[in-house]
Order: structure tokens, then C-alpha cells, then sequence
């Protein structure tokens, strides 16, 4: 019993149906993949562009607010107004240093940033007398000036990471791609309803009548045969196969009841083409040479009534003028 449902499941599967679902879904599949890796990577681009612009636009005030602790050389205050810059950010910030006029480390706090680079890059901005960047972006120098116009007391650097940023938009992307599978699996059973009733469904009747004729049931009704599409045509043409065997049944039936009534006859026949070749004797006819088979072998020895088919009739005996018919035939 399982063995007779595999076959059943196969046709199924490679069904015309089945296929043209399964190439819906694979271009469906393929084409929402590709947008959300560049939904994705387009995502992951703008949160590293903001987290350096956040970078080039936080440190600057930061510097602004510790200038006065820096000038002054007053530690505490400089240490917690880094620390609660660094502790608002919500882990965006990995942490900032403050050096002197000389170089020397004055106050930082680290919530996993790398000191050392951040006091090479507050250096570096000493030197340069400008903004410096690392080379990702994400971290950021700037000299600290007291007052306008007046030289650097100082520099501030601080590092920043889009990780946070990242990981809310792909907890983002997950419940966007999550909503858009559910209404592609909803597109999906509407395309797959439609294909079974607008395809599937219409083939699947004219085989059945297609089926019906090839057993020979040529009163059998063609389905779908006023559509205007492919299925239409296929369906008329089967149309005009039914009525071209039922017409053929039909010859085929008087033929058989002609062939019948001179297989019955009881007068002797034979039919001869226009060749005068013999194409048929009844068993009138046979049985007629056979009572004359002397008679016939006197005028040609080989004579055999059971070996007429396909013979000249002149060359069984003299027959005299065929009677001709319509059909290039005779009668003896």
C-alpha cells in the first residue's frame, strides 16, 4: 500500500503545478536573500557612517566642558564628566583619555577602549594642532583649548563602536524579514491557488477527456475548449482528433458491415483493383474454383484457390471484361 502511494507523490511533485510553484518560490526566495544582505550591509554602512559622525560631533564638546578641569589641573571633575559621558552613551562609547600640553595623561575612562592608541592619537592632535582620526573612524582627537585663540592646554580623544547600533538594526531586520516571509508565504499560497485554478486545474480536465478518447470514448465532452489562451488550443485540437476518430470508427463500422455481408454472400465474388490485381475473394468465390479446379488449372497448371491475393487476374484465365466500379474494383 505505501509503495502504490510513492508514485502517486512523485506525479504530484513533478506536476506542472508543483514546478511552476517551486520556481515561484525559489525566485521569491532568491530575490528577498539578496535584498536583505543589501539591506544589511546597507544598514551596517549608515550605522558606522553615524557612529563617526557621532564621534566628530560628541568630542568636541566634551572637550569644550573639560578645558577649565584641564587647565587648572583638577583630576575628579575631569575623571566623572568622562565617565558620564562615556556611561550615557549606552555602550556606544568605549571610552576617552585627556592629556596635557605635554602629552602626559591627565584623566580617561575605559569601558573597553584601547588607552594607548587613544593617547597616541590625543598626541598626535597636540602635534598637529588639528582634528585626527583613526584609521576606521571610530576614533577621534582633538586638541582643548582654554579660550579662543589661545594655545592648547590639552588634548581629548575618545573611541566609539557601531557594534550597539549594529545590533539593533539586525534585531530590526530580523522582525522585518520575519513579517515579509509571513506575507510572502501568504503571496505564495495566493499564486499557488491561482496557478492550480487558472493551470493546473484546466490541464488536468482535458487529460481526463484526453484520456477518455484514447479509450476510445469519442462521446465524451472537451473541456476548456473556449478559452483563448494555450489550453484552448490544446483542447480544440483535441476536439478535432475526437470528431476525426469518431468519424473513422464510424467508416471503419460500415466497412466492417460490407466486408461482413460479402463474406456471407452466396454469390461468388472476387475484387480486383484497376491493375486487375485480385484484392479479395469470398468464400463463394473460393469454393467456386475449387468445384472448377480442373477446369482452371487446364488453363493455368499453378492454379491454387486458396493463393489468389495479389495475383493478375489474367493469369488465373481469360475473365473478359471487368466490370469496373468506382473503387478501381471488379467482380469475377
Amino acid at each position: 500500500m505505501a509503495m502504490s502511494k510513492k508514485p502517486k507523490l512523485a506525479g504530484k511533485l513533478t506536476s506542472v503545478f508543483a514546478k511552476i510553484t517551486a520556481l515561484v518560490v525559489i525566485c521569491g526566495a532568491i530575490y528577498g536573500a539578496a535584498l536583505t544582505v543589501l539591506s544589511i550591509e546597507a544598514q551596517h554602512t549608515r550605522t558606522e557612517q553615524a557612529t563617526r559622525d557621532k564621534a566628530q560631533e560628541i568630542t568636541p564638546m566634551i572637550a569644550r566642558q573639560i578645558a577649565g578641569a584641564v587647565r587648572f589641573e583638577k583630576r575628579p571633575p575631569a575623571n566623572s564628566l568622562l565617565e558620564a559621558v562615556i556611561d550615557d552613551s549606552h555602550g556606544q562609547s568605549l571610552g576617552a583619555i585627556a592629556v596635557t600640553a605635554d602629552g602626559a595623561e591627565f584623566a580617561s575612562h575605559s569601558d573597553g577602549a584601547n588607552l594607548e592608541a587613544l593617547t597616541e592619537l590625543a598626541r598626535k592632535s597636540l602635534a598637529s594642532g588639528g582634528p585626527e582620526t583613526s584609521t576606521d573612524g571610530f576614533s577621534y582627537a582633538i586638541p582643548i583649548y582654554a579660550a579662543e585663540n589661545s594655545p592648547a592646554v590639552g588634548a581629548l580623544a575618545t573611541q566609539w563602536t557601531p557594534a550597539i547600533g549594529i545590533a539593533q538594526g539586525n534585531a530590526d531586520m530580523l522582525r522585518t524579514v520575519l513579517i515579509t516571509a509571513a506575507i510572502f508565504l501568504v503571496c505564495i499560497l495566493g499564486v499557488a491557488w491561482a496557478i492550480y485554478a487558472v493551470i493546473a486545474r484546466p490541464l488536468t480536465r482535458v487529460n481526463v477527456a484526453m484520456t477518455k478518447v484514447a479509450g476510445a470514448d469519442y462521446a465524451t465532452e472537451i473541456p476548456e475548449r473556449k478559452r483563448r489562451d494555450e489550453i484552448g488550443a490544446i483542447a480544440n485540437s483535441l476536439e478535432d482528433f475526437r470528431h476525426s476518430l469518431a468519424q473513422s470508427q464510424e467508416a471503419n463500422f460500415q466497412a466492417l458491415l460490407r466486408g461482413s455481408a460479402l463474406e456471407a454472400s452466396s454469390a461468388p465474388l472476387m475484387l480486383c483493383n484497376n491493375d486487375r490485381q485480385i484484392l479479395y475473394c469470398n468464400p463463394a468465390m473460393i469454393s467456386f474454383f475449387e468445384d472448377h479446379i480442373d477446369d482452371m488449372r487446364a488453363q493455368s497448371p499453378n492454379f491454387d484457390p486458396q493463393n489468389l491475393i495479389g495475383l493478375c487476374a489474367d493469369e488465373i484465365a481469360d475473365l473478359g471484361e471487368p466490370k469496373v466500379h468506382q473503387t478501381g474494383s471488379h467482380r469475377a
